[in-house]
């Protein structure tokens, strides 16, 4: 009965020592990790710039994420997009669909152009759904998305897509597929071309959110299905058909709340959509750097928040395969510009206020928490995060916190003033 007093005691005292090891997150603790830097036209500068140099120039595959359409994340990839050149950088993929992303390919061969091409683009195929703007690419919709391209463009940089298509670009992918045919083919169907396109803008012009109905008409559709059935005549059409079909079937996925489903789908592709892209371009896995631009939650190392083991992980692995490295950046805000007035996301109770306290409305700042993980896991642990910060530690390298940005943003139009 001594004894186990004994171990009692000295359970109790083990517990204690632990306990005063151990200390909240705070910005004394995070100062030595977080660098200042400025983005001015396009430029980095500062001391995070540095930190940045030096840390992508030892990685095999830089990884931004945000959530898919950030004018800010777009602004950062345009930065450094110049310094990942300098140390061998020549590619970047995006989550865009394939077919959206060898679109935006072809557009990049003629620099100058693009941004006017781009307008083009989104002001031929958008509509207004529930007084909304809905454009076909929906992470290419800003002047900040047309400027990174063009900056990859004039450095040589080729780019390639392992997403899905949006179910808005149907009438994008039928243009595609009627101009892979020949010109006596395109004179031969070029009558149920016209059909399936004048349906499908007829129906995207009533739409009003009705994703079933939608789904269900263009299935239905004896001009849509006819075109199909003639484009599947051409080998280089089954990609297209692939993408569209693919669309439809995600959004029913999603109305049937099939979310496990439709999220394992993903995954799958996207791996596989990289690897087919990548040996399209003549890619070498083994050697050659890649900047991957995409939602963060995919980007990142380890088990992500969908249950599933996503392309950031696989990279990382591959990397370290190949006896080299990944950089998993999240990127996030503080200060959100709505209607003329700034407000800090810190008025609110907020997971990662630990971290969020480092930032400034008026610069960028970069978070190393690469070293944090050994302060987090292992003996005296020195500190207690909560689930969110803790997964944040596991799953990325760098934290990036935005300056003060607006909520709202105008899509990438012909009307469009370019200082939008």
């Amino acid at each position: 009965m001594k004894r186990y007093f004994e171990i009692v005691c000295l359970l109790f005292m083990s517990i204690s020592f632990v306990t005063r090891s151990q200390d909240s997150l705070s910005t004394k603790h995070l100062i030595p990790l977080t660098y200042e830097f400025t983005i001015t036209d396009g430029v980095l500068d500062g001391p995070g710039a540095n930190f940045l140099e030096q840390e992508t120039n030892k990685a095999q595959f830089t990884l931004v994420g945000d959530y898919p359409d950030s004018k800010s994340s777009s602004e950062f990839t345009d930065a450094i997009i110049p310094v990942l050149q300098e140390v061998g950088y020549h590619t970047m993929a995006l989550g865009v669909g394939v077919p959206s992303a060898r679109i935006l390919d072809s557009l990049m061969k003629e620099p100058a152009n693009l941004k006017t091409s781009l307008k083009a683009l989104n002001t031929q195929y958008t509509f207004q759904e529930n007084k909304q703007l809905i454009v076909p690419i929906p992470e290419m919709k800003s002047v900040a998305d047309a400027q990174f391209l063009q900056n990859a463009a004039e450095h040589d940089w080729s780019v390639l897509g392992f997403g899905y298509e949006s179910w808005n670009a149907l009438s994008l992918l039928t243009d595609e597929m009627f101009n892979t045919f020949a010109p006596e083919q395109q004179q031969k169907y070029k009558a149920t071309y016209a059909a399936s396109i004048a349906f499908l803008e007829g129906l995207y012009e009533h739409r009003k959110g009705a994703s079933l109905q939608f789904c269900d008409a263009v299935d239905a559709s004896e001009e849509v299905q006819a075109f199909l059935k003639q484009a599947a005549t051409i080998p280089e059409n089954m990609y297209l058909i692939t993408a569209f079909n693919t669309s439809l079937l995600r959004v029913r996925m999603h109305i049937q709340r099939r979310f496990f489903e439709k999220n394992q789908l993903r995954i799958k592709d996207e791996k596989h959509f990289l690897r087919q892209e990548l040996e399209r371009n003549g890619f070498d896995i083994r050697t050659d750097k890649l900047l991957v631009k995409w939602d963060r939650n995919f980007l990142s190392r380890g088990f992500q928040p969908y249950a599933f083991y996503g392309i950031g992980n696989t990279l990382s692995e591959l990397a370290e395969y190949n006896g080299s490295k990944t950089l998993h950046i999240a990127i996030v805000p503080r200060y959100q510009e709505r209607e003329g007035s700034v407000m800090d996301v810190l008025q609110k109770p907020n997971p990662l206020d630990s971290f969020l306290e480092m930032g400034q409305r008026d610069k960028w700042v970069v978070i190393d928490m690469r070293n944090m993980m050994e302060n987090c896991y292992y003996t005296p642990v020195q500190f207690l995060l909560n689930e969110t910060a803790l997964d944040f530690v596991k799953r990325f390298d760098f934290l990036v916190i935005y300056p003060r940005w607006k909520v709202k943003l105008s899509c990438l139009l012909q009307t469009v003033n370019s200082e939008q």
